[in-house]
């Protein structure tokens, strides 16, 4: 029996000269980079990056929970994130998260293929559409279906000058 025990492949076996990694019984693939050499002439290595057998890549950690888990600085030229389609309405979601991943605070999106109605929703963990902006061009406080260009439910203060309906302003 011949029971492979994980390795590089790197020939035209592949159909097209591609490169092939393959880590045995759910193993983890890591990458090390090498780091100083300490007084006994051996270089330190650290890990800088891993793919779990279940397919979810770590970067700066040797323990990813999610399909990309990053822990540190990451830079980003254009950051694309796709809506998933909850039978209803296109959803995006970016949750904010506290130390025990807890959601605190989200910016979410609601897609239905009317833009007068999609919406970008930021929200609080306890408190639904703090603020949403619609398709329309219309701005919600307190509301998630801001019917004018500033619909604001609930007390509003404001100091300083205001206009209401006029070319000047009044002082509140």
């Amino acid at each position: 029996n011949n029971i492979p025990i994980g390795g590089i492949q790197a020939d035209g076996s592949l159909g097209d000269g591609g490169v092939q990694i393959l880590a045995a019984n759910g193993r983890p693939i890591q990458f090390y980079t090498e780091g100083s050499q300490s007084g006994t002439g051996i270089y330190d290595t650290e890990e800088a990056m891993q793919i779990t057998g279940d397919g979810e890549v770590g970067i700066g950690t040797n323990n990813p929970t999610s399909k990309l888990d990053v822990n540190g600085d990451a830079r980003v030229g254009t950051l694309n994130i796709d809506g998933v389609d909850s039978g209803l309405a296109d959803e995006t979601r970016i949750n904010f998260r506290a130390s025990d991943d807890s959601n605190r605070f989200q910016i979410e999106t609601d897609l239905d293929g009317i833009v007068a109605n999609d919406l970008l929703g930021f929200r609080a963990a306890q408190v639904d559409n703090i603020l949403v902006l619609k398709g329309n061009g219309n701005v919600g406080i307190g509301t998630n279906n801001p019917i004018f260009p500033l619909d604001v439910n609930g007390e509003a203060t404001i100091s300083g000058n205001v206009g209401i309906g006029t070319v000047g302003y009044s002082n509140v």
